[in-house]
């Protein structure tokens, strides 16, 4: 597999970016300077929210996470403002200041069944693995009447082109290695 190099911050780049810059502008803008002693960032956060929430290669998300959690901090402070207990931003919270993560590395087989391949979808952002199921379904009559072809191909779900292309090449596919296999 040939590997192919794209221009961008690494992991630990970004976490030197949010402890240096980022964060102490977003406790500024969001007028916590005063309130600093009283936040407090745990430790595996950082690495938690560019996992799991700022995954491209720069650092815009990333900013727009970190001044939204300093934003939502800046409001409990001022709802409570007699409150002196510390603020603590931990991974188990995160969702509290921000939603549930964009990005989740979370398997779903640990050994795919028959009838189900992984995938790999990929943008500008990043990429997710897919599992890709096949079943066998029941011929419902066409808009004519009649009954579809043997081995008709449906897929759902939002696809694009590529992957409606993709479908029907891999069905095409299928069926000559079959035909081959119960030919021989």
């Amino acid at each position: 597999m040939e590997i192919i190099k794209v221009a961008g911050y690494t992991h630990e780049e970004k976490k030197h970016i949010l402890r240096n810059y980022l964060y102490p502008d977003a406790i500024k803008n969001a007028g916590l300077s005063s309130h600093i002693a009283r936040i407090n960032l745990v430790d595996g956060f950082r690495d938690f929210l560019i996992d799991n929430y700022a995954r491209e290669a720069g650092v815009r998300s990333l900013k727009k996470f970190i001044n939204r959690i300093c934003e939502k901090i800046a409001f409990r402070v001022v709802d409570n403002p007699e409150d002196e207990e510390t603020i603590e931003v931990t991974i188990e919270n995160v969702e509290d200041f921000i939603g549930p993560p964009i990005f989740q590395s979370k398997k779903i087989y640990a050994e795919t069944p028959p009838g189900v391949v992984t995938g790999l979808a990929y943008n500008s952002v990043g990429g997710a693995i897919l599992f890709i199921e096949a079943t066998q379904g029941s011929h419902p009559k066409t808009e004519s009447g009649a009954a579809p072809t043997r081995g008709s191909l449906k897929v759902t779900g939002s696809l694009g082109d590529v992957m409606k292309e993709s479908s029907s090449i891999a069905q095409t596919y299928a069926k000559n290695f079959l035909f081959k296999y119960f030919n021989e």
